[in-house]
């Protein structure tokens, strides 16, 4: 919305505010809600570690629990990891909890993340190339991520279900083209 100089008054900025005040609540939320009854599928994980202790894989999910945004990438994780728990050990946090702002903030993360072997960068090699788990995240990255460590650090021979395709957020291929 545009305000001409005759027309910059109280309502016309308070006008602009609430269209802009729209738009990045839209952009915060996902575009997605929780489930049906408002709660969100994550909550049941929350706050809880997954698999064994001693699994060669560990994945802490850093998500916002409150709108259903990343809901889906973060139950993939928990049924990988119910599937496999000798492989994978998993922990989810609310990115808003006391616990997950202060792991957001030792690791310099400001948004969404997933941390596999305590890291959201990784680079694996001319096929896949660089990978960043953090914002809005491709769920297949988090996916070649897995099976990259699934082959280098447990040395493990698991055939992990891609991610189902209505994980919460979009493709890389979307966010490249959007200018992301």
């Amino acid at each position: 919305m545009m305000c001409t100089p005759q027309q910059r008054s109280v309502g016309c900025r308070a006008a602009a505010v609430s269209v802009a005040l729209g738009l990045l609540i839209g952009l915060v939320s996902c575009g997605r809600s929780g489930s049906a009854d408002g709660s969100s599928r994550l909550a049941a994980y929350v706050g809880k570690t997954m698999g064994d202790a001693g699994a060669p894989i560990a994945v802490e999910a850093i998500l916002p629990v409150n709108n259903g945004c990343q809901d889906a990438l973060g139950v993939y994780l928990a049924q990988i990891t119910a599937q496999n728990p000798t492989v994978f050990r998993l922990r989810i946090l609310d990115m808003k909890s006391p616990e997950g702002r202060a792991l957001m903030a030792a690791k310099g993360i400001k948004c969404a993340a997933v941390l596999v072997q305590g890291t959201t960068q990784f680079d694996l090699g001319a096929e896949a190339g660089k990978i960043l788990l953090e914002g809005p995240m491709d769920p297949l990255d988090l996916y070649r991520v897995l099976c990259f460590q699934l082959k280098t650090t447990a040395a493990s021979a698991l055939v992990l279900p891609e991610p189902p395709d209505d994980c919460s957020a979009p493709r890389a291929e979307e966010r490249r083209k959007a200018g992301f």
